[in-house]
């Protein structure tokens, strides 16, 4: 594969990457990750592929585009470079718009993408944004479970450089499928959670604020956790697309082998508290 340009870094914000998160409660997270202006996925998939063609999928709740990384100027504006040496990437966004629940056909895409990222020996970069997978008899009948285990598996087993970027919501296996990856990247405006603060509130029996409140979702604690690697200091596009080729370009030094067995190691240990 082609060797991933490397863009010169941005200055770093003052105090640095991991103070500039406004201090909030679990439950404030979660509605800002809901109700805050930011790019969608949809946005974001074009922003990081601006050069690219779609992949086709049954489910509008994802979408997926394979192309080659723009480069970023020193005033850390993307644009498109079509050169030969620019990098080629698959981008998946799971979901496309706020507050979707994808379903089978959406998970059978990032399979697709994700093993086709790895033949083509292109970078695999996810977005993550969806409250959860679709529920209910629907999608059980059509195979909801089995997609999500499949998508997981693929990601898990692509052989190329992965990166998953949170902007948004994190809910439950249905957002992990897209998170097992090389390194996991967090805004400001996101959260991640093993189920809905809702989900929780009913099965502890606890308002919905409470259950959020004690989860630990936010990005500050999930680094603390070692769940992200990193959190980003805003969600606009020039910032993401930044972050992610600069990911990129760190792993793409790294053996194959090495980066999916190391993949594989993080991905089946418990997290550990940092502090």
């Amino acid at each position: 594969p082609t060797p991933i340009p490397v863009p010169a870094p941005p200055p770093p914000p003052v105090g640095g990457t991991r103070t500039v998160e406004v201090a909030r409660t679990g439950w404030e997270q979660v509605r800002r990750a809901r109700a805050a202006a930011r790019p969608s996925g949809t946005e974001l998939l074009h922003a990081l592929l601006p050069v690219g063609a779609d992949l086709a999928g049954a489910d509008p709740c994802v979408a997926a585009r394979i192309g080659r990384l723009p480069t970023v100027r020193a005033d850390q504006r993307p644009h498109p470079r079509v050169a030969a040496e620019a990098a080629l990437a698959v981008v998946v966004a799971l979901g496309a718009t706020r507050g979707t629940a994808p379903g089978p056909d959406g998970y059978r895409l990032l399979s697709r993408a994700a093993r086709l990222a790895g033949k083509l020996g292109g970078a695999l970069i996810t977005l993550v944004d969806t409250p959860g997978a679709a529920s209910g008899p629907a999608a059980e009948s059509a195979g909801i479970a089995a997609a999500i285990g499949d998508a997981m598996a693929a990601v898990l087993a692509c052989p190329s450089p992965t990166v998953a970027i949170v902007h948004g919501e994190g809910g439950s296996g249905g957002a992990l499928a897209a998170a097992v990856t090389d390194v996991l990247l967090m805004t400001p405006q996101s959260y991640f959670t093993a189920l809905s603060p809702e989900g929780a509130a009913v099965t502890l029996r606890l308002p919905a604020e409470q259950a959020a409140n004690a989860a630990g979702l936010r990005p500050t604690d999930l680094h603390r956790l070692g769940f992200a690697d990193d959190l980003l200091p805003g969600t606009d596009a020039a910032t993401i697309t930044h972050a992610a080729i600069t990911w990129c370009a760190r792993l793409g030094t790294q053996d194959p082998d090495v980066r999916r067995r190391l993949r594989r190691a993080r991905w089946s240990t418990e997290l550990r508290n940092s502090l």
